[in-house]
């Protein structure tokens, strides 16, 4: 799924039948597993609808709560896709 293209944690919980707040914790596993298989997983910040702040160095992988230069709470979520070097 995430090979295929960018996709959200909402869709990838749907997707495999799991919460969508447990998705954040696999991805860091998803991760490690893909450096091992020579890939790397990419992700796409989430930024805010109101102001177009980007969440760049959020090291999270969850939806941010509100947006720090604005204070909107209308936050896009990030997007996680997997590219093979191999």
């Amino acid at each position: 799924m995430l090979v295929a293209g960018p996709v959200s944690a909402l869709k990838i919980s749907g997707a495999v039948g799991i919460p969508e707040k447990d998705v954040a914790a696999h991805l860091f596993h998803i991760e490690k597993t893909l450096q091992q298989d020579g890939g790397r997983l990419v992700v796409i910040p989430a930024a805010c609808r109101s102001c177009g702040f980007l969440f760049i160095k959020r090291r999270r992988r969850s939806k941010p709560g509100k947006c720090p230069r604005c204070c909107s709470t209308f936050i896009g979520e990030p997007l996680f896709a997997a590219r093979m070097t191999r």
